[in-house]
């Protein structure tokens, strides 16, 4: 029988860092969704705050990576929390004195974006050193499955918490979680870590890099999976955000605590499947799995294109959380078992990049297309992934995942 990682000290500080992060994330995310709107009252110029912010992110991550596998990866990912909890900080003081704008949210937004780059790679890196490699399923799912309560819990809370205490105190909250958060990362001890056993044999940044890139190109599996991962993010990220709020604004009243309800949804829907992910093969490329994902996402913008009853909307998102959360366990533990541990960094940064790095130009779509229809944006976006979809369920790769 397997034991708990909850036992090991260094992953319980780990699990319950990443959930104050996670649960920090959500309150900011919803605030600054509803300041941006109530401001500008323009979709589009959401879609560009939130792509100053990711386009560091893409920008970043593969250096985030290999600074992860340079050096120990708890530091990176404190010292990277302990700038986004400076950072909301900053927000909640600008707010406080009325001296909020949106190219100083910019500015921030692209500071967290870099903190980001290094912080994600980094937290994905710590965790196969800090459980054994029979635990990495549980490991994950137990992560994954505070990550998807806190989407239930926190976007339903901000919700409630910007109708009721205001904006600036919600980003208050956010900033208290976010410190917590990082004072747990800085509690996981380095005891065991290591560099590549070459690492005898200086090596610079840029080649560090190029030996990650140089990896993933090789393994047929890991490229093909990372090209459908960046499609599959292109096609629904930018609408699913940008979307959403619309469809609150437009359709369902223009409520805060409504928009937070949808997220709540998909939140609800992704712990569904981190639950049942437990209980499918993780050894195998999950390649295939990720073709049906495209069309499942596919029909779920398509309906949320033409529905006007927001507990319609509630399970659309429900269910594309439960498909979405579930492939992306099997996605990471399964990148996890197949990288040796001095790489891990490199291709988890790797991973977000596929996840990220189409993101700004997902979100200044949708930002457009949203002011055009919001019906035509998700038509487009649920097109997009069902030609995905299509084109890899042929590719050889997917069919014959042994070559």
């Amino acid at each position: 029988m397997v034991k708990s990682p909850l036992k090991l000290p260094n992953f319980r500080h780990l699990w319950i860092g990443l959930s104050l992060l996670s649960s920090a994330e959500r309150v900011w995310l919803v605030a600054l969704t509803w300041l941006v709107l109530q401001e500008t009252g323009s979709s589009l110029i959401l879609g560009l705050v939130l792509m100053a912010g990711t386009i560091p992110s893409a920008l970043f991550i593969l250096i985030g990576g290999a600074m992860s596998d340079r050096f120990p990866p708890h530091r990176v990912a404190t010292i990277a929390a302990v700038v986004d909890t400076s950072l909301a900080g900053i927000m909640v003081a600008l707010l406080l004195l009325n001296a909020f704008s949106i190219p100083i949210l910019v500015v921030i937004a692209v500071v967290e974006g870099i903190a980001d780059a290094f912080l994600y790679p980094s937290v994905m890196a710590t965790l196969p050193r800090v459980v054994k490699k029979s635990q990495l399923a549980t490991a994950n799912t137990l992560a994954e499955g505070s990550d998807q309560l806190t989407g239930i819990v926190g976007p339903a809370l901000a919700g409630v918490s910007v109708a009721s205490l205001g904006i600036p105190l919600t980003f208050a909250v956010g900033t208290v979680l976010s410190g917590l958060g990082s004072a747990f990362l800085a509690c996981i001890h380095s005891r065991g870590w290591s560099r590549s056993p070459d690492s005898h044999q200086p090596q610079t940044l840029g080649s560090e890099i190029w030996e990650g890139l140089r990896y993933a190109w090789n393994n047929p599996a890991l490229r093909t999976l990372l090209l459908i991962v960046a499609m599959l993010n292109f096609a629904a990220a930018g609408p699913l955000m940008i979307g959403c709020a619309e469809l609150v604004r437009l359709r369902f009243g223009g409520e805060v605590v409504i928009f937070g309800y949808l997220e709540a949804a998909a939140g609800l829907g992704a712990l569904v499947g981190v639950l049942i992910a437990g209980n499918f093969d993780s050894s195998h490329t999950p390649n295939r799995v990720l073709t049906l994902l495209a069309c499942g996402l596919g029909a779920g913008l398509f309906t949320l294109g033409v529905i006007n009853q927001v507990w319609l909307a509630y399970g659309v998102l429900a269910f594309m959380g439960l498909g979405g959360a579930l492939v992306e366990i099997l996605t990471l533990v399964w990148c996890q078992r197949q990288t040796a541990a001095h790489l891990q960094g490199r291709v988890m940064g790797l991973l977000i990049f596929a996840d990220v790095a189409l993101e700004p130009l997902s979100q200044a779509v949708s930002g457009f297309l949203s002011e055009i229809s919001l019906t035509l944006l998700f038509t487009a976006a649920g097109g997009a992934l069902w030609v995905t979809g299509i084109v890899t369920g042929f590719s050889q790769m997917v069919r014959n995942p042994q070559l």
